[in-house]
């Protein structure tokens, strides 16, 4: 049976829990890992995720820009999308009824 130690990084990259969320995440490009274990001292005090670092870099993006939706637009682009889909979904059936049955058949 194959045991984790064998498997296991002996090594493996780490941060200490003073580090900023740019130096962690610089970390974990260089090492080339998912995850980041957090030591404090000689303790392990955490891991981080890239996942996780990535959700707290949008979060803070997102809480810098202005999100609010004009519901006003919105509503008109939804209205024109589904109006530009019954006229593509009619073109044919139309432009079938302007020909001669004979016609139709060789289209």
């Amino acid at each position: 049976m194959v045991k984790v130690q064998s498997l296991m990084t002996s090594e493996p990259a780490w941060a200490p829990a003073d580090a900023t969320l740019d130096e962690a995440i610089l970390m974990m490009d260089e090492q080339r890992v998912r995850h980041l274990p957090v030591v404090e001292g000689r303790t392990l005090v955490g891991v981080v995720s890239g996942v996780f670092l990535g959700w707290v870099v949008v979060g803070s993006v997102a809480d810098s820009v202005d999100l609010s939706l004009n519901w006003g637009r919105v509503g008109l682009i939804v209205l024109a999308g589904v109006v530009i889909s019954v006229l593509a979904s009619l073109w044919p059936a139309v432009h079938a009824a302007r020909l001669e049955p004979v016609e139709a058949m060789r289209k």
